[in-house]
This record gives C-alpha cells, sequence and structure tokens, in this order.
C-alpha cells in the first residue's frame, strides 16, 4: 500500500467523527464535497474489482493489441447474464455498459466497484458477518480473524485526475491517448490533427466539459446512448466540439474496452446509473470502473508476483482522494447499528433476510 490515508474507528460515533474530519480537511466556500463509500469484510482485500482479481490469461492480447482473454471474458459473461436475466429487468438495456452496471449489482464478474452513496450502508456491508443472526462455522471464523474496513472516495476528485490524464503528452507534444482513441473515426494522417484539436480545446476550457455543478459524475449509460443516436455524424460533431470530447474519451476507454498505450495506468472512473432494481436503489449504489490498462514488461512481472498494482489503493496518482477506516470493534460497532435500527434487510431488501430476522427478533 502507498499514501493512503488511513483511520481506525472503536464506535459508530467515531466512525462517523472520521467522516466529518475528513469533510473538514476539503471544505471550500460554496463547495459541498462528495463522498462514496464501499464496505470491505477484511482490511487486507484490494479495491480491485472481480475482473481483475485473478492474473491468469490477464496477458494474453491479440497480436493487434486489441483484444484480450480478459475482453472475452467480459463479453461471455455479459451474453450469458444478459440471456438469463432479460425477463426479470423491468427497465428496458439497451447498451452493454449499462447491462454490466445490473450485473455487477448481483455478484457478476466485471470492471466495476460497487460504492454506496452512503455511510450508513457500506458500514452494514463491512460487518455483515456480525450483522447476520446466523451462527455457523464460517461466519465465527470471519467474526473471529478479519477486521473490516470502510473506503471513502472522492469520487469529483477522481474524475477530475482522469480528465488530467487523458491530456498526457509524448515526448513530440502528442496528445497520446486522445490520437489511440480516435483510430475508430480518423484515418492516421487525421488522428493527430484532430487530437491535438481536440486535446488543446479540453486544456483550455475544462471547466466547460467537467462540470462541478454536477460534482463531475457522469453516466456511462447515457453516454452510450447519445454516442449510439450520433453515431453517422460523430467525427463531425467531434470536429467542432458539438458532441463532449472528454466524452467521448471515456466512452471509447472505459465502455469500449480500448487498450491503453503500454505503461500507461489510466485510473478508475466513478459513474452513476439508472436504479433497475430495488436492491441498487435500496443500497444507494454508484460505481468504479476500471479500464484496461496494457502493461510495461515491469509492470507484467509485478503483476505475476501477485502485486495488484492495478488497485486503487496502489495508483500513486489517485492517493490524494481515497481513505480508510479500519472497524477495529467490530462485535461493538454492529450492535449499535442493530440498537439503532440498522439491519441486513437495508441492504438485501428481500423475502429471505425479513424472515431470518424476524425468527430472531
Amino acid at each position: 500500500m502507498l499514501n493512503v490515508h488511513q483511520y481506525s474507528a472503536n464506535s459508530f460515533d467515531e466512525f462517523i467523527r472520521i467522516i466529518t474530519v475528513i469533510d473538514a480537511m476539503h471544505k471550500s466556500p460554496g463547495i459541498n464535497q462528495t463522498y462514496w463509500y464501499r464496505g470491505h469484510g477484511s482490511c487486507d482485500w484490494n479495491l480491485l474489482p472481480g475482473v481483475f482479481r485473478k492474473n491468469e490469461g490477464f496477458l494474453a492480447a491479440n497480436e493487434d493489441l486489441t483484444y484480450s482473454a480478459k475482453h472475452l471474458q467480459e463479453d461471455y459473461l455479459y451474453q450469458h447474464f444478459r440471456a438469463r436475466a432479460q425477463r426479470q429487468i423491468n427497465d428496458k438495456i439497451d447498451h452493454k455498459i449499462e447491462w454490466s452496471e445490473v450485473m455487477q449489482h448481483f455478484a457478476g464478474t466485471t470492471r466495476l466497484m460497487d460504492w454506496s452513496e452512503s455511510a450508513i450502508v457500506s458500514l452494514i456491508f463491512a460487518l455483515e458477518p456480525f450483522l447476520d443472526p446466523d451462527n455457523d462455522l464460517d461466519l465465527k471464523q470471519k467474526r473471529r480473524y478479519l477486521t473490516p474496513s470502510v473506503w471513502i472516495l472522492m469520487p469529483s476528485v477522481l474524475n477530475s485526475i482522469v480528465y488530467d490524464a487523458l491530456l498526457e503528452k509524448d515526448i513530440h507534444g502528442c496528445y497520446y491517448l486522445i490520437k489511440k482513441a480516435l483510430s475508430d473515426l480518423a484515418d492516421k494522417s487525421e488522428q493527430c490533427f484532430l487530437a491535438q484539436n481536440i486535446g488543446r480545446e479540453l486544456e483550455m476550457h475544462k471547466e466547460k466539459y467537467l462540470s462541478s455543478a454536477s460534482k463531475c459524475l457522469v453516466s456511462m449509460s447515457g453516454i452510450e446512448a447519445d454516442r449510439v443516436a450520433n453515431s453517422y455524424r460523430l467525427k463531425e460533431l467531434l470536429s467542432h466540439y458539438s458532441f463532449n470530447p472528454f466524452f467521448y474519451l471515456l466512452a471509447r476507454y472505459y465502455a469500449d474496452g480500448l487498450f491503453t498505450p503500454e505503461g500507461n495506468l489510466l485510473p478508475p472512473l466513478a459513474i452513476v446509473h439508472p436504479y433497475h432494481s430495488d436492491r441498487i436503489s435500496a443500497q444507494r449504489g454508484v460505481f468504479t470502473i476500471t479500464p484496461y490498462n496494457l502493461l510495461s514488461e515491469k509492470q507484467k512481472q509485478e503483476y505475476k508476483l501477485g502485486n495488484n498494482i492495478m488497485a486503487m489503493e496502489r495508483m500513486e496518482l489517485i492517493d490524494r482522494c481515497l481513505y480508510e477506516v479500519r472497524i477495529i470493534n467490530a462485535q461493538q460497532i454492529a450492535r449499535e447499528l442493530r440498537l439503532s435500527g440498522h439491519k441486513r434487510s437495508w441492504i438485501y431488501p428481500d423475502l429471505e433476510n425479513y424472515t431470518k430476522e424476524i425468527e430472531h427478533i
């Protein structure tokens, strides 16, 4: 772990107080900072999406570096989930990225990670073994040996970092990430010219393309819908900046799964999405999505050795927007949550959990 800010909470009150302290450090006149939260049953777990947690096959990319075994895994899982789940989704879902959002909320393996807008919801997730009324051996082991934690993310700061990272230049002054993203719209002779124009526009007018009024948060499903609707004239719109060029870059790297240039670790992106189920709504669910970062030879060796260099807490670029709160007295804090009326059925509003709680009143 690098320079992640770490705190410890011994009580529910102290947990809330830590959040207040973090907020006070980032207080600015007229700006209310947004925070997202993620509960982990163990402080040893990495902030890494499911599809990247196993390193086998990740480096098996094709010769053109446009597709990998991980892309294939993601595609198969999406196809099967959509085929089986279509009839159970009330809303119409048109785009793969939105299916991935739904799939992630139901324990699918994707490039996304669940976060919540609610600190209490995430604390409940972290303390699930202590709030579950069952008493089997697995739960006993978790209660005895694991130290839960809650991660706190500043999503607007994260997305601002992503914005700046996409504007990196090579030694020749070329916006190489932008140039690569344009490969689906322009030939090589046009890519550099268009990339330079877009790069300069984004550098000069960040406040126009990444609005602080919306907390810098984006909806990938919304971006994808606009991109598809304007696909027949997208190059023209980008040339005149009538289609937000930042959104286009996000669609290419985060929705399409375009590989980043070798050795360039592009950070995850914070995204919001429609609530397609009662569970997603109850959990106040939001996401981060990790791009396909093409590793350098040195990074590959680290990855093979089990060093999860793509885990958020290991990315130096984003350490200023990430905090960890370790839950030291988990049994006591779980008791305080129960006494204040917070239960597992808050995050899993289904009949099975209601029944379990009633039987253990």
